[in-house]
């Protein structure tokens, strides 16, 4: 066989009890097709040969040494695949110079050393031997093969020499090797060292004191890091709930998702403190996180229970007072469709909820000091502990005004430092920005946002639109998730003629710019009609209604693309007002204006009426009811909410989780 030496020994150096037997003093080469090697006698559950006090044997009973005719004669082998074979020095620590093997046709041996160094032969080119390993201070060579089938393997030559000895004198792990020290090695390991001695057990002449010293090593390169499995499972109601993705966050984070069963499992863990989040859009979990100290075995059984509405799923939202409340819509949804607000009327008043899937409809009480009690919620954070909305009557010394709230799980319902008349209709990510309208009155009124530490502003082109014009009426209804982009229209009646116009439009809070979005026509000379209801968390899709020369069309908005419908085209809607939109804007909803229906569209399949959607996807539930507003989509565009008909003749709110 062919000899190479890659790469010269760094450093050969460890020491564990300093007398060598006779034939193990110097370099060793473990011929084994030289056939020099004594034959012993199998006992116990070894297949074992002995040279040169070293012992080269197999780990399984049911495997045999061979004797084969190699390049250079008679060669140590064995057969079938996985064998582990293991070669020692009879109890003393030896460094492994070079090996060679016929790795042409065994390519892919794995060496193993005692400190869990691998090298797999031929891994690099599959056709060279390798040697100047630089493995020091074994106590065993590991030996496997990779092979799938049954193959005859061949070890030649083991060049092998024993340990180096320590320096006398030399503490704290400052070794000279070849005249040149080596200051502050660590990761030795030292058991029943001597007092009198430095940090390992030395005498006086520099002799190991074999009597106190049980362990010695001096590791070289990187130890093997031990890692563990971490496992559980996510269950909703009692069933392992597929898709809920796990994130394990220490020095690194590692992700893991649960299968058909709910079951989770992550490998190679190294040592560390932990913290394990699951999260699942339109889900809540118990516990939300669990902390997990990883240190010396596997972490099983660290479950979750998740709460929530299962994809394929259509959910009546009921009423506040039931069977007296003779209606209730759905009116916001939190982004990852958890939460639900809206508001449920009785005979005299109505009054604002907050749902989930596991408290169900629960009502927001009243503003202390309403004469008429009366109030709408319109929109709330992700986790549903703010949510903002609409009071009709709110006593103040003035008299009776219409106004916004804010609601939390603390404060309860409270007024925002809203001037006039108002109503919040929605908030930023974080509830830090508020969007609505206000006025004098309810015939002049405008956009406006509140940035919770000033008065509430109006914003957009109120005075532009609304000079000389008999009454002007305007809103907003979105705001980007960082609260610096708005959305709004304004639309003024013409004192003469009674003509409308609306105009929507975009306004960036911090450039105080407002960019008018043109109709289906192109027009943005203030001749139009377009009202524009919701737009994606960074503002760049809007959705609205535009006229045309064929009626009031669902649109589309981007800066690049301009206002496109998304309706008439398809042949299936005359008119209609797309009210939301997902957050990659790929998902819309909306309501027609000539028929009793509602609608989703996406890229791929354009507009379709969402009954029949729901129905064609096995969710009969839907049969009887007849849809009559879409309101919200979740930020995944797979959660929506609205209003419709129930089969009872109700009117009654609605939430349906796409598969």
């Amino acid at each position: 066989m062919r000899n190479s030496k890659i790469f010269q020994i760094i450093i050969l150096l460890s020491v564990l009890f300093l007398f060598i037997m006779p034939g193990f003093a110097h370099s060793v080469t473990l011929d084994f097709s030289s056939g020099t090697y004594s034959s012993q006698t199998t006992s116990g559950t070894i297949n074992r040969y002995d040279q040169d006090g070293f012992a080269a044997r197999t780990e399984d009973p049911d495997h045999e040494f061979h004797e084969t005719f190699g390049t250079f004669g008679p060669t140590l082998a064995w057969y079938e695949n996985d064998i582990v074979i293991r070669v020692d020095g009879g109890g003393k620590r030896f460094d492994l110079n070079s090996i060679d093997i016929a790795v042409t046709p065994f390519a892919g041996l794995v060496f193993e050393s005692s400190w869990g160094d691998t090298v797999t032969v031929g891994s690099i080119s599959g056709t060279l031997p390798f040697s100047g390993l630089g493995w020091t201070d074994l106590e065993y060579v590991r030996i496997t093969t990779q092979l799938d089938f049954d193959i005859l393997n061949e070890l030649d030559n083991m060049v092998v020499e024993p340990a180096s000895d320590p320096v006398a004198g030399d503490c704290n792990g400052d070794l000279d090797v070849d005249g040149e020290e080596l200051a502050d090695l660590t990761g030795y390991l030292i058991t029943g060292q001597s007092a009198n001695d430095c940090d390992w057990d030395l005498n006086a002449d520099g002799s190991v004191n074999q009597d106190d010293i049980a362990l010695f090593a001096l590791v070289f390169g990187t130890a093997p890091v031990p890692t563990y499995f971490i496992s559980g499972q996510v269950l909703h109601d009692g069933i392992g709930l597929e898709g809920v993705e796990l994130r394990l966050v220490g020095s690194d984070t590692y992700i893991e998702t649960t299968d058909e069963d709910g079951n989770f499992r992550f490998a190679g863990i190294p040592s560390d403190m932990y913290e394990l989040e699951p999260v699942l859009a339109g889900y809540r979990f118990d516990p939300s996180e669990i902390n997990i100290p990883v240190d010396s075995d596997d972490v099983d059984d660290v479950n979750f229970t998740a709460y929530g509405v299962p994809p394929g799923t259509f959910i009546p939202l009921g009423f506040l007072s039931a069977p007296h409340d003779k209606e209730s819509t759905a009116t916001g949804l939190g982004a990852d469709g958890y939460f639900v607000v809206g508001f449920s009327r009785g005979v005299s008043n109505a009054q604002g909820f907050r749902w989930d899937p596991v408290n169900g409809m629960v009502g927001l009480g009243f503003i202390h000091g309403a004469p008429v009690p009366n109030n709408e919620a319109n929109a709330t954070t992700s986790d549903g502990n703010l949510v903002v909305g609409w009071s009709e009557s709110y006593q103040i010394p003035q008299g009776e005004i219409s106004s916004n709230f804010y609601w939390t799980p603390e404060d309860g319902l409270r007024v925002l430092p809203f001037r006039f008349m108002s109503s919040a209709h929605n908030l930023s990510a974080d509830g830090d920005i508020v969007v609505g309208w206000m006025g004098a009155e309810n015939s002049w009124r405008g956009p406006c946002y509140w940035d919770g530490t000033n008065l509430a502003q109006n914003f957009g082109p109120f005075t532009a639109v609304c000079t000389g014009k008999l009454s002007c009426r305007g809103q907003s209804d979105a705001v980007s998730a960082d609260g610096s982009m708005m959305i709004g229209y304004q639309c003024a009646t013409d004192r003469y003629t009674g003509a409308i116009d609306c105009f929507g439009f975009t306004y960036d809070r911090f450039e105080r710019d407002t960019v008018y979005i043109p109709d289906l026509e192109g027009d943005n000379n203030h001749t139009s009609y377009t009202k524009v209801f919701d737009m994606t968390p960074d503002g760049r899709v809007v959705v609205g209604v535009s006229e045309s020369a064929v009626g009031y069309q669902p649109i589309r908005w981007t800066a690049a693309g301009g206002t496109v419908s998304i309706g008439s085209s398809q042949g299936i809607l005359s008119e209609g007002d797309a009210t939301a939109v997902s957050a990659d804007g790929a998902v819309i909803v909306g309501n027609a204006r000539s028929q009793m229906n509602v609608f989703i569209w996406d890229v791929a399949d354009g507009i379709r009426d969402l009954k029949q959607v729901l129905l064609d996807l096995g969710i009969t539930e839907v049969t009887d009811w007849v849809f009559t507003l879409a309101t919200d989509i979740s930020a995944d565009g797979k959660t929506i909410v609205g209003a419709g008909i129930n089969p009872d003749g109700k009117t009654e709110g609605w939430l349906v989780r796409l598969p």
